[in-house]
């Protein structure tokens, strides 16, 4: 029963760091096309009440249009986890690029 267990977890991880991948793509593709307000509403809740949608964008257009056009982005790693510093227990990846 444990090894299934065990197997049953690591499939959900795998699943959860494939489908947080895909979701972190989408949104930085929102960001590097300069959509800054549409990518604060693509956001989790988390992130959106950590920032304002109008700091978000001023703070955005300051950081994001001097680094020019995306070359190229490699995924260094993505793990999966339910518990960050400062943040609430919860389901998290953490994405590494």
């Amino acid at each position: 029963m444990v090894a299934f267990n065990l197997i049953c977890s690591n499939a959900i991880a795998d699943n959860a760091e494939m489908v947080a991948v895909k979701a972190a793509q989408q949104w930085l593709s929102l960001v590097d096309a300069g959509k800054f307000d549409h990518s604060w509403e693509a956001a989790a809740a988390l992130f959106k009440n950590a920032i304002s949608k109008a700091k978000w964008h001023q703070t955005i257009k300051a950081v994001r249009p001097p680094l020019g056009k995306l070359k190229s982005r490699n995924l260094t790693s993505a793990t999966y986890t339910t518990a960050l510093p400062g943040a609430p227990d919860g389901e998290y990846v953490v994405i590494q690029p």
